[in-house]
Parts: C-alpha cells; structure tokens; sequence
C-alpha cells in the first residue's frame, strides 16, 4: 500500500472554483491538547535557549583563561628550566629573563583576571536558572509526547473510516461480484462452465497470495516527525 502523511490539512481552508475559501474544519479535542502542548513545549525551548546565552558567553571567558592557563604554566616551566641552567652553570652572564611571549601572556591574563573571577562567581547562579528551564523543556515535552500519541491513535481512526474504509469496500465490492459471477457458472451446470469457476477462484487465490499485507514502519515515523511540530497533521493518501 503506497501511503504518505501530509501535514497541515486538518487545519487548512479550500479554495473553491469561484474563488472563494471554505472555513478549516474546527480541530478536534486532542489536537487542541496537542496544539497548546506544542506551544508550552516552545514557550520552554526557548526559555532554555536565553537562559543558556549569557552562560555560552561565561563559558567563552572560562575557556580563553584555560587556554591562557596552560600557555603561562608551559612559560614559566620553559622560564624555571632556563633559570636553573644558569644557576647550574655558574651565574655566568645575565639572569634569563621571561620571553617577550611569557610577558605578553601575562599582560592578557592579568587584563582578564577580573572578568574570570566575575564569571565563575555569577555561573552557579545561571546555571541553576538554566537547569530549571531545562526541566521545564522536558516536561513540556512528555506533555507534547502524550498528547501526541492521543492524535495518532486519532489519525489512525480518520484514515481506517476514510480511506481503508473505501479500499475495503471496494474490495468486498469486487468480491460480490466474482463470487456472484462464480455463483452463475456453477448454476449453468456445465462442465465448462464448472473449469471456468475452477481457473476464476484459482485466479482468486493467486491474487490474494500476491497481495499479502506486510509491517510497513516509516509512515508511522514520519507521522510522528510531523505531529511533534504539528498538530493538523493526517496520514493521506
């Protein structure tokens, strides 16, 4: 069965021939639910998302001062080593001074030392406030999922009282007919007539082997990828 999900036509006007536009059908209860659980869950998001800023711009304070860090600790070490040299050798010459890039780095961090203590100060602060709407977002969530399942068991609903509802009459539709048609051979109490109802029901069988129905998973899939950002969305042929 060849079937896709369309998304949105629960919730869209038509366009007439004369132009004109019909109203959208009204939403049913549970895509209502689903609608404003949508809307909580992104009210959440993006809650979450300005709380974060200001940490991402903490974290990029932090994380030039770690860099900082660990370039002063390879200078120094590199410092210690010459100095120790010198001292191993007698004092001769000048005492080895700091490289102009162990001076320079120590002029970077030494500007920045107040803005890595401020940070580190106010981050716990922020990151609980972060972790607040965080939880929020995973509520809103559970709620957007539970809400989500109800629709889906709706749309499934809509598509078996739709279109499987069609096919399936159709089917029982041509069904009569054979059988009906099968009826009258045998009625004509004819050897012929009898092989012809032989080779239609041998017909019969062959089509229906053909046609076994099999677990068709990925429209159930892109069903949920659609609901989960929108509520009017329906498996359509």
């Amino acid at each position: 069965m060849n079937v896709k999900f369309a998304t949105g036509a629960a919730g869209e006007s038509e366009q007439l021939p004369n132009g004109s536009q019909t109203e959208p059908p009204a939403r049913t209860p549970t895509r209502v639910a689903l609608a404003k659980a949508i809307a909580r869950l992104d009210t959440a998001s993006a809650a979450l998302a300005a709380a974060n800023e200001p940490i991402e711009r903490l974290l990029a304070v932090e994380s030039h001062a770690r860099v900082l860090e660990t370039k002063l600790s390879e200078l120094a070490d590199q410092h210690e080593i010459a100095r120790g040299a010198w001292l191993i050798g007698g004092c001769e010459g000048l005492r080895p001074a700091p490289t102009p890039e162990q001076l320079a780095v120590e002029v970077e961090y030494g500007q920045i030392a107040g803005d890595i203590a401020a940070a580190r100060k106010v981050r716990p602060e922020l990151d609980a406030a972060a972790q607040r709407c965080a939880e929020a977002v995973r509520a809103a969530a559970q709620d957007r999922d539970d809400a989500m399942y109800a629709v889906a068991a709706e749309a499934a609903r809509d598509f078996v009282n739709g279109r499987y509802r069609t096919a399936i009459a159709e089917f029982m539709a041509c069904e009569d007919m054979l059988r009906g048609f099968d009826a009258e051979l045998i009625g004509r109490r004819s050897a012929l007539a009898v092989s012809a109802s032989g080779a239609i029901r041998a017909l019969l069988n062959d089509v229906r082997n053909a046609l076994t129905a099999r677990p068709a998973p990925e429209p159930g899939r892109r069903l949920f990828a659609a609901l989960s950002r929108d509520a009017d969305a329906v498996l359509a042929a």
